[in-house]
């Protein structure tokens, strides 16, 4: 009985510890799934105050905002500044842009469902340095106005909606009266860039205009931001080299233009910060209750130890005068 006691209250104990480490580890530990995650960066803005001019803000939960009267910080930009970072950034050896959670109604290919897919610039997956599991990945070519719409889909969905067939390569499928075409399979330990998003497929971002029912002519404007932009550095080049660059061209792109975005009172500021290190979206959001969670089923732990240490110090006791007995 006693012994039971034991091995059921340590059971109990180990298996919480165990179950909330693994949380941990999936959300705040574990590497993100990229080539080379530490030198994947995240570009990111400050401000004293939310800049007067961004009339509309997105990010999806891939990103932490926020916006009080004490300051203001996102990782979401405009389209507008993307390009811009693309065609004048020297410093910059990559720059790609994600966005959305977009749930899309899939038809072609049994019962019609909902697919939950993400937007993605044509070189996402080359900057993030990834490998197809079948098929191809989206290329900067998929991206362009005139590109035959092609998606590329998780490893989870291939299996559970098309049963891990390879020939799903070339299927052709609707996703909100769109007809597109699975062109690969992203590997299995991918699921999204952000820790703790899941993803039945990603998309390139020219084809949003026609596929989002709350799409609008104002999202491609300066004053609208929902792009999070992860880039790699240019060999030599330092953070703090790319980071001064960078702030030149956020500075312009909210000063300069034909109606200024940002007062010089709000003090933007742009900053480059570690992908793997960066708390966003469900990493952000749960990083402070798991560690409180850890603290307290740790503390179980150790009072579940004390308990059986207490019940073996008894059971000693009551046996000291047989123990006395066997030593004689």
């Amino acid at each position: 009985g006693l012994s039971a006691v034991i091995v059921l209250t340590l059971a109990l104990d180990i298996g919480a510890n165990t179950a909330i480490f693994s949380l941990l580890d999936g959300l705040l530990l574990r590497s993100l799934p990229v080539r080379d995650p530490q030198s994947l960066l995240l570009l990111h803005w400050t401000a004293n105050h939310r800049p007067g001019g961004f009339h509309s803000s997105s990010s999806y939960g891939d990103c932490e905002t926020h916006y009080s009267p004490s300051g203001a910080s996102s990782c979401s930009f405009s389209m507008p500044f993307f390009q811009m970072v693309q065609k004048q950034s020297h410093t910059l050896a990559e720059v790609t842009a994600s966005a959305g959670r977009d749930a899309l109604n899939l038809t072609g290919h049994g019962p019609a469902s909902i697919a939950h897919m993400q937007w993605v610039a044509g070189n996402y997956f080359q900057t993030l340095g990834l490998a197809p599991r079948v098929g191809r990945l989206l290329q900067p070519g998929d991206d362009a106005a005139a590109a035959a719409p092609a998606v590329v889909i998780s490893y989870d969905y291939w299996q559970h909606q098309f049963g891990g067939d390879p020939g799903v390569v070339g299927k052709v499928i609707t996703l909100n009266q769109v007809p597109v075409t699975v062109v690969g399979v992203a590997g299995a330990e991918f699921t999204g860039l952000m820790p703790g998003s899941a993803y039945d497929g990603w998309l390139p971002l020219s084809l949003r205009s026609r596929m989002d029912a709350y799409w609008t002519p104002d999202r491609l404007q300066a004053s609208s931001i929902w792009m999070v932009l992860a880039a790699r550095l240019r060999p030599g080049v330092t953070v703090a080299q790319a980071q001064s660059e960078l702030n030149g061209l956020f500075h312009d792109s909210l000063f300069n233009g034909a109606s200024p975005l940002a007062k010089a009172a709000d003090n933007p500021q742009l900053q480059l910060l570690p992908a793997q290190s960066t708390p966003s979206g469900d990493r952000a959001e749960y990083r402070q209750p798991l560690m409180i969670l850890m603290w307290i089923v740790a503390a179980i732990l150790l009072i579940a130890c004390t308990n059986i240490a207490g019940l073996l110090l008894g059971r000693a006791h009551a046996r000291h005068k047989e123990l006395a007995l066997r030593r004689a």
